[in-house]
């Protein structure tokens, strides 16, 4: 039951055996562009909100679980998550919340909630302390949170015509890449870096085609164009994966909304 927890909430383990993707240098003239292409998605991704509302399903192949679950997510600024798990019939199955901090869990049919902190040693066990670390509403906006906090260190190209911006994060000192589409002012893929230089954690994001509008009702900014899948590979080749099927409106969300109450007969476990 652990691992599934665990599963739901964290998207990666460790990625030791990853390879770090090559960039292919740049002139002084292609790093300024590159980089003025980037303040301007950084401008745009401004438009996007601080909280969304998305039906989805969550998708896991590994060596932890094996399956899909549909459900409704809510999250918001800076860490506030919530999944509400349905089967088939639209019953629900399972709820987690969590402030970033502290998590609850509902096993509904078993009748059990699981309580504790997200850097308990059986949550550590199968989440990396850079994903418990790390893990930000931004990841599902497909933005990198806390820019003031980021050093650029270099600029290069990729293969497929992408372009690569590495940072340096001054409170963690880890090195983190993002590749995006200069374009169309998207990232597409985004790195964090272990000491030794391996992949500890690696997302790519895909958008909705030309034709598909999954925010038509949410009252979001038509500048913003959020993610439509989030999918992060294991360094056993799993991957987790999240598809948004649609987005709502977005406009107040109560931090209540992140928390959750057993009914009284429910099982109270604390995870430690």
């Amino acid at each position: 039951m652990i691992r599934f927890i665990v599963g739901i909430f964290c998207l990666a383990t460790l990625f030791s055996c990853a390879s770090i993707p090559q960039t292919i240098p740049v002139s002084e003239e292609e790093s300024l562009l590159i980089v003025e292409d980037y303040s301007k998605m950084v401008e745009r991704q401004k438009l996007c909100p601080e909280a969304l509302d998305s039906d989805l399903t969550v998708s896991f192949d590994s060596v932890f679980f094996d399956g899909a679950i549909k459900g409704y997510f809510q999250t918001m600024a800076p860490r506030y998550f919530r999944f509400e798990g349905v089967n088939p019939l639209g019953l629900t199955e399972i709820i987690l919340v969590t402030d970033g901090t502290e998590f609850n869990y509902l096993a509904v049919r078993e009748q059990k909630e699981y309580h504790g902190n997200l850097r308990a040693k059986k949550v550590q066990r199968y989440a990396p302390d850079t994903f418990i670390d790390s893990a930000h509403y931004d990841w599902f906006v497909g933005r990198l949170a806390q820019l003031e906090k980021l050093q650029l260190l270099s600029v290069g190209q990729d293969e497929s015509g992408g372009n690569w911006l590495e940072f340096r994060d001054s409170n963690t000192h880890k090195k983190l890449k993002i590749l995006f589409d200069a374009e169309k002012l998207l990232i597409e893929r985004y790195l964090i870096l272990a000491g030794d230089g391996a992949i500890d954690l690696d997302l790519k994001y895909t958008y909705p085609q030309a034709g598909q509008d999954l925010n038509s009702s949410a009252g979001i900014d038509p500048g913003c164009t959020l993610p439509q899948t989030i999918t992060v590979k294991t360094s056993s080749n799993g991957t987790i994966r999240f598809d948004v099927t649609q987005q709502y409106s977005v406009t107040d969300v109560d931090q209540k909304t992140f928390t959750v109450t057993a009914p009284g007969d429910f099982e109270r476990i604390t995870v430690q």
